[in-house]
């Protein structure tokens, strides 16, 4: 039997498989030893070897007793596996959605898992494929083995239908997702989702009446549905119909780092389109940094001591008075310094809204994934933010639509600075309509040229 496992190398032993086979690669031709193990695929072939990080792959395909392994720069085959053709590729498939969930933040146990066939709506984009599907806590993964792995986010989801043994799952966002051929797990896995949604929707009723003990059931309700979690609502509309919760959220953004900024933002936004959203702290397990990886903290931001530290995440999003830019105050817990970026619009307010919030959520406010340069990600250490960013096609947009940070030294310069950021594109404004002519990879985000058969950014076809 060609399978070994390496149960004593101190590995995960369902992480690490050894086969033989054939391979066919630029480069290395022959016949090989194939080791899965955690992080990459290491294949041996004589005095040669090649290891394949699954963050660079982009396809893993079964095709006539043959597996091939794609990556953007090559395409490697691996044949002559016999029967354990199928074991092989489920180990790999296995390794490759470890390694793809951890970059998602996906956590918790698994309540269920199943396969079937899916269809990703996303922006006028379509993608579809075979997969595994799980379902978490707060989110369903969409597991294929390739690129187009997504993470569906349960508080962003405004209605779910299932036609006979497909279950259509719509997103507040604006995307859409449909999973089918699920067999006898299709009630099953849309009872479990159903319940998991009420179960988030308690928790936010909770997180609300924590907040404002002095609030009626009735009206804590009633703030969940207008303030889902990760969601912002208009400042005024909260003030005005739950007075004793807009004061208490007031005071929370006195206490916090945008506390001066935010006494500025009526004077040049938008004041009616100032929306607001409060949560928990974010989830804290995998929150240190990961190697090399440096925080989105300045040397000169202000910094306050532990005592004074947020037990909450605020963010505010104000567009200026003709809707062409944006700005997100962001207020984070655990001595993070406050900041504020700087985005377009492309005409679209509300759109630009939904994309932030669902952006948030994704990255769990983790802020550097927002501004990283390109340059940056194609860094081995920027592995993990890469993946994330290839397969959340909202925070890509979000990502090109970022105009600059604006650092918190002092009221003053803050508001000059915004002042002087919302009048250049003013002055500009004549160009808006070419913009928002963009279309964009529902794979990786980037912008498709018009009329264009495949993304230049991924190579997926349109």
């Amino acid at each position: 039997m060609n399978k070994q496992s390496n149960r004593n190398s101190g590995e995960n032993p369902e992480s690490r498989f050894s086969y033989q086979g054939y391979l066919e690669s630029p480069g290395i031709t022959g016949e090989a030893k194939i080791t899965v193990g955690e992080e990459a695929v290491l294949l041996s072939a004589g005095f040669d070897q090649v290891a394949v990080d699954y963050s660079d792959i982009t396809e893993i395909k079964l095709s006539d007793y043959a597996i091939l392994i794609n990556t953007p720069q090559k395409t490697l085959a691996l044949s002559r596996l016999g029967n354990e053709c199928d074991w092989l590729f489920r180990d790999l498939h296995n390794a490759y959605n470890r390694i793809v969930l951890k970059a998602l933040f996906v956590q918790g146990e698994v309540i269920m898992e199943t396969s079937g066939e899916y269809v990703i709506n996303e922006k006028g984009n379509r993608l579809q494929g075979t997969g595994v599907i799980q379902l978490y806590q707060d989110c369903v993964c969409i597991l294929p083995p390739n690129i187009s792995a997504r993470r569906i986010p349960l508080s962003f989801v405004s209605d779910i239908k299932q036609d006979q043994y497909t279950v259509i799952i719509k997103l507040s966002s604006g995307e859409s997702f449909s999973v089918s051929k699920l067999g006898f797990d299709t009630d099953v896995f849309t009872n479990r989702m159903t319940k998991q949604i009420s179960l988030l929707k308690e928790k936010r009723l909770d997180f609300i009446r924590n907040l404002d003990p002095s609030m009626s059931m009735s009206k804590s309700i009633e703030v969940v549905q207008l303030m889902p979690a990760y969601q912002t609502v208009q400042f005024d509309k909260l003030s005005s119909g739950y007075l004793t919760l807009a004061a208490v959220i007031r005071n929370s953004i006195k206490a916090s780092r945008i506390a001066d900024t935010f006494d500025i933002i009526p004077d040049i936004c938008d004041s009616k389109q100032l929306l607001i959203s409060i949560k928990e702290r974010p989830a804290t397990a995998d929150d240190e940094q990961q190697p090399g990886i440096s925080s989105d903290i300045e040397d000169n931001d202000p910094q306050e001591s532990e005592a004074e530290s947020l037990k909450y995440s605020i963010w505010c999003i104000a567009p200026d008075k003709n809707h062409q830019m944006a700005i997100l105050e962001l207020s984070l817990p655990e001595d993070q310094s406050a900041a504020t970026y700087v985005y377009r619009t492309e005409g679209n307010f509300d759109e630009l809204v939904r994309i932030i919030n669902r952006s948030l959520e994704a990255v769990s406010f983790r802020r550097e994934y927002i501004t990283v340069t390109e340059e940056k990600l194609q860094d081995d250490k920027y592995a993990k933010y890469r993946m994330l960013i290839e397969r959340t096609p909202v925070l890509s947009i979000l990502r090109q639509r970022f105009v600059t940070r604006i650092i918190h030294s002092s009221p003053e310069k803050w508001k000059a600075e915004v002042k002087r950021l919302f009048t250049s594109v003013t002055s500009n404004a004549a160009n808006q309509p070419e913009i928002l002519s963009n279309k964009y990879c529902a794979a990786c985000g980037a912008i498709l040229a018009e009329d264009s058969r495949y993304c230049g950014g991924c190579g997926l076809k349109i």
